[in-house]
């Protein structure tokens, strides 16, 4: 087996430097770096499926180095992550739209291909193999740059150091037991902080163009109310957008009993959270669809449209998919 730089890195080294001579930093700066750097080394492990800890060790001076050894099970399991760590932190990563991009089901391919590439590297993870083809590595760099937690803790981090003026750059790098750096250390300068840092943490809405509400409050008069209705087994608030549907109902053309569903084109406004996490921030219907009772269903003018459109679109796609063929 072939032995690399890979099987004897053993430690995490964040490396300050300042415009200054000193080698001390802002406590709330570097525990704050500290938590979102951590962060993103855990949700790489956690990724990989693999356990481990993380000691801290004493900070070294040249400006300030923060060192963690990681502790596991596994020593080739720990260089890896330790290279994938490395790598992740100083790339710069993905925008809000190509965010949004891997978050939509209709890539399915796209992400089933990317994920048998992570389950890949934890089969050869789990070998205990000494060696990892680099371009295996630079595939799941990219598949983990992509990752919405890894993306936000990240922001997080340049952000917080972008706040701190004293910081010029950091300088990322793997160590072995003796502390020797292994490889390049990696250096981000000031001047590229703000290429890390997402533009702001909302993500563009999210359609669910045959969701199935349960009426349970209506709107009967006028005014921008919100209606509720169950929704995936849990009570939401939402705006009716339909500007049809809302008539009718003023009309009296619409009634609601117990058990009246609509079907409709829910749109759903997300935000990254500081965790790094989706979180609806709010819903609106801008279609009904159809309307159940318990002795009937209506389709709405406006749906039908709705179906018309989709159906059309369908077809355009499948014909643009024969002609590439």
């Amino acid at each position: 087996m072939r032995k690399t730089f890979q099987d004897i890195a053993t430690k995490f080294q964040l490396h300050y430097s300042f415009n200054d001579d000193s080698h001390y930093m802002n406590a709330f700066t570097k525990n704050k770096c500290e938590y979102e750097a951590l962060q993103i080394i855990k949700e790489v492990a956690c990724i990989l499926g693999v356990t481990l800890d993380i000691d801290s060790e004493a900070l070294l001076e040249g400006g300030l180095k923060d060192i963690w050894k990681i502790i596991g099970k596994n020593s080739n399991q720990i260089s890896i992550i330790l290279v994938l760590v490395t790598i992740i932190f100083s790339r710069i990563p993905p925008s809000n739209k190509e965010l949004e991009d891997l978050q939509k089901q209709e890539i399915t391919l796209s992400i089933e291909e990317k994920q048998l590439k992570i389950e890949k590297l934890k089969r050869e993870l789990k070998k205990e193999i000494e060696y990892i083809p680099s371009e295996d590595i630079e595939e799941c760099v990219k598949i983990m740059n992509h990752q919405v937690k890894i993306t936000k803790h990240k922001s997080n981090y340049y952000e917080t150091l972008l706040k701190y003026n004293k910081v010029k750059n950091i300088g990322i790098s793997i160590l072995n037991e003796k502390n020797n750096i292994i490889g390049d250390e990696k250096i981000i300068d000031r001047k590229d902080f703000h290429k890390y840092v997402l533009i702001d943490n909302d993500l563009p809405s999210e359609v669910d163009d045959n969701a199935i509400i349960q009426i349970v409050s209506p709107v009967l008069e006028k005014g921008d109310y919100k209606w509720k209705g169950i929704y995936l087994n849990e009570v939401i608030s939402y705006s009716m957008k339909d500007a049809e549907f809302k008539k009718a109902v003023l009309r009296k053309e619409v009634t609601f009993q117990s058990g009246t569903f609509i079907e409709v084109e829910l749109e759903k406004k997300r935000r990254i959270n500081s965790m790094g996490e989706i979180e609806i921030q709010g819903y609106s219907v801008s279609t009904v669809i159809r309307i159940s009772n318990s002795d009937e269903t209506i389709e709405t003018k406006q749906g039908a449209a709705l179906k018309a459109k989709n159906e059309n679109h369908r077809r355009q796609m499948l014909l643009f998919e024969d002609n590439a063929d």
